[in-house]
């Protein structure tokens, strides 16, 4: 419940940071701490904090940003030579 959650919220985030993760993970679990939907279970708060740092963790990692690569100038000019005709029979 908590992970479906806390994705769900990450993806709605343009810029996640692991910072931003860890306070998306955390109020989600406060609000259903405070909700009451986890009195009939056994987890002790720090378990709950265990959880939540290893959410928040995963969150991140799936999240993080991707280096943008520079274009090889041979991309960025155009070709001049005639492409090949490939719909007639080489023979």
């Amino acid at each position: 419940m908590l992970s479906d959650a806390t994705e769900s919220a990450a993806r709605s985030i343009s810029e996640l940071t692991p910072a931003k993760a860890e306070v998306i993970v955390h109020n989600m679990a406060m609000k259903r701490l405070q909700d009451g939907q986890f009195d009939e279970c056994d987890l002790t708060l720090k378990e709950l904090s265990m959880i939540e740092a290893s959410i928040a963790k995963t969150i991140a990692a799936h999240h993080h940003g991707r280096i943008a690569y520079p274009k090889s100038p041979e991309a960025s000019v155009p070709s001049t030579k005639p492409l090949a005709n490939t719909t007639e029979d080489p023979e």
